[in-house]
């Protein structure tokens, strides 16, 4: 099994390759298609090997390029069951900023979303806490991870690695450092599922946003905010 990372501006999805599938974990925004595509050929593998899409959360920066890539061949989509409804809106759900700079983004989206004509995606695998998916083919399982949005999950594979969206930014994505969610509707829920994927054998983070990390770095964090928060009281 190999995970392949498909960058682009400020965003990463990435592909999970078996010898019998593929597997999407956020599709990117509308534009990700042709990196998507490209990706797939330049491993020698094909379109039609894509069997299942994991949406971690219906945002439109990981969930836009789904209708486009549903021209090309049929695939699975999971998300969080209770997802559906942001899912049916295309992706216009965003998170409340928690820094400085996201109030930006929150104008961004508040301003240009509701202009955009975003087609209604549907889910098809609604997975229930800790579910595996093996009858997919692949050798690993899905938590409920919420913080960033409601409705998160991430996929943890047997060997550790951990695709958790925007559970947690890596460095150089406007942070020196690991941090937690830059926009949260649940700051403190964050922290929970981070200690979570800890406890389910998280070994390596690929995040959405920024440089991949290790399970010391996501302790080195919760010790650090765990410190803040008690010299803050």
């Amino acid at each position: 099994m190999k995970v392949h990372r498909i960058q682009g501006i400020a965003f990463s999805s990435y592909l999970v390759e078996t010898p019998s599938a593929l597997f999407l974990i956020d599709s990117g925004f509308r534009w990700f298609e042709p990196l998507v595509l490209h990706k797939i050929r330049s491993i020698g593998r094909e379109i039609e090997d894509l069997g299942l899409v994991v949406l971690t959360h219906p945002h439109i920066d990981h969930v836009g390029a789904v209708p486009a890539l549903l021209t090309h061949t049929d695939f699975e989509i999971a998300a969080h069951p209770t997802s559906r409804a942001a899912l049916a809106t295309g992706g216009r759900a965003f998170s409340r900023p928690t820094q400085t700079w996201t109030k930006a983004v929150q104008w961004l989206a508040t301003t240009a979303l509701p202009l955009l004509r975003l087609p209604p995606i549907v889910p098809t695998v609604l997975p229930a806490d800790g579910e595996r998916l093996d009858r997919f083919g692949l050798a690993g399982a899905l938590l409920y991870t919420p913080g960033h949005s409601q409705w998160c999950i991430s996929l943890v594979l047997d060997d550790g690695t951990t695709l958790a969206g925007d559970l947690i930014i890596g460095a150089g994505h406007m942070t020196t450092r690991v941090s937690p969610p830059a926009m949260a509707a649940d700051p403190a829920g964050a922290l929970v599922s981070m200690r979570k994927l800890l406890d389910a054998g998280a070994k390596r983070f690929m995040p959405a946003h920024g440089r991949a990390f290790g399970a010391a770095d996501v302790r080195a964090l919760l010790g650090r905010l765990t410190a803040e928060a008690a010299t803050a009281r």
